[in-house]
């Protein structure tokens, strides 16, 4: 395990201060890792992980950023920067910075090797992204995205199958391989291609995404 302090920064609402699991999963990932972990302004940062920040990171980052695992919201042409791209969530993400050969892969995958699943409590799951405010009687039990991030990957474990707005519920009930199906919702930025760009990093099987994963951020750190 490692024990080196990281400066890293995960997205919060500039406005309203408000949390998006997905996000705040990056540092706890790192930690989990073995590293010291110190959040930061973007401006300041040593590296960026998990979340659809691909386009400010570009926009605001320091030249020697480490990328690993960030992917976008949307296709965008991004600005070129003297980053260092260990990993990126898919292969659209990839083609945005001009990169054919990158570890592809978002660290949420790594969750079933760092966190144990909880025994099964639930038959249907449901995580709702934070703009989705839909009911889902249908369900056992909903999961709120605004609690703290062992909350709600305690509950995530805890479901025999998932249903699911947010992208990173269906992350991590992949990385447990989870049954899960994505429930579209108008007002989760980005259409379809977060999901699209995720699904091209799922060519291997999981232990293999994981280990290209800890691959890649041991080059990155080295």
């Amino acid at each position: 395990m490692a024990d080196s302090e990281l400066a890293t920064w995960n997205w919060r609402s500039e406005t309203s201060g408000k949390t998006n699991f997905g996000d705040e999963l990056g540092p706890l990932i790192l930690e989990r890792l073995g590293h010291r972990v110190r959040t930061v302004a973007l401006e300041d940062a040593e590296i960026v992980t998990v979340g659809s920040v691909l386009r400010v990171v570009c926009e605001k980052g320091r030249d020697g950023l480490i990328v690993w695992g960030t992917g976008l919201t949307r296709d965008s042409r991004l600005p070129r920067r003297d980053f260092r791209v260990h990993a990126v969530r898919g292969r659209r993400s990839a083609a945005a910075l001009g990169l054919g050969d990158v570890t592809l892969g978002d660290p949420g995958m790594l969750v079933s090797h760092l966190w144990k699943r909880p025994p099964i409590k639930y038959r249907v799951g449901v995580v709702p992204h934070y703009l989705d405010h839909r009911g889902f009687s249908w369900a056992d039990k909903v999961i709120d995205v605004s609690r703290p991030v062992d909350e709600v990957l305690e509950e995530i474990g805890s479901c025999a199958t998932i249903a699911t707005s947010s992208l990173h519920g269906m992350i991590v009930a992949q990385s447990w391989e989870i049954p899960v199906c994505r429930i579209p919702h108008g007002k989760v930025p980005g259409g379809d291609f977060k999901w699209a760009d995720h699904i091209t990093s799922l060519d291997r099987p999981v232990a293999r995404v994981q280990s290209d994963l800890l691959d890649a951020l041991d080059k990155a750190l080295a």
